[in-house]
């Protein structure tokens, strides 16, 4: 997880306006260090006069739907876990969303800018980021590499194009 969108977001939780509250947050980390993570979140919460209410679900897909579900329905918990831009910026425009505002912290100077297009609805954030995943990974196979003859493994983009794809 980077630090920090880690430290921005416990930083958002820490904030008087989560004091003294308690949130229930849908979301789909449900195993090993990601649940880990969820809790360390809730950790800060706490430790902040706030009670956590954990509804984990497994699958991004049943966790979104659960929280559509349950704002459609009228009880909407007061977070979940969304992947930036398509989804955010669709709930925001059909005002399934509220912005988020922390007195005292600058969003646009605080979140990469890279992302804030895909959290940002009329010029309002619906979204901070907690981790970055991407959709450009590579992975492979050591046995069916060696099996090949590749014997020096690629370590940056500029080498995995220099090797693979010419």
């Amino acid at each position: 997880m980077n630090a920090r969108f880690l430290l921005l977001l416990t930083t958002v939780l820490a904030t008087p306006a989560f004091a003294q509250q308690q949130a229930d947050v849908v979301h789909s980390w449900t195993t090993g260090t990601e649940a880990a993570a969820v809790q360390a979140l809730a950790d800060v919460f706490a430790a902040n006069g706030g009670t956590w209410v954990d509804v984990p679900v497994a699958g991004p897909s049943n966790a979104t739907a659960t929280a559509v579900n349950r704002i459609v329905g009228g009880t909407p918990p007061a977070a979940f876990r969304l992947s930036v831009g398509g989804e955010i910026l669709t709930m925001a425009e059909q005002g399934l969303l509220r912005p988020i505002e922390v007195e005292g912290l600058d969003l646009d100077a605080t979140i990469p800018t890279v992302f804030q297009a895909g959290l940002k609805y009329e010029d309002e954030y619906y979204g901070i980021p907690l981790n970055v995943q991407s959709v450009n990974w590579v992975f492979a196979s050591n046995k069916a590499l060696a099996e090949a003859g590749v014997t020096e493994y690629p370590t940056d983009l500029d080498s995995f194009s220099r090797r693979w794809m010419h």
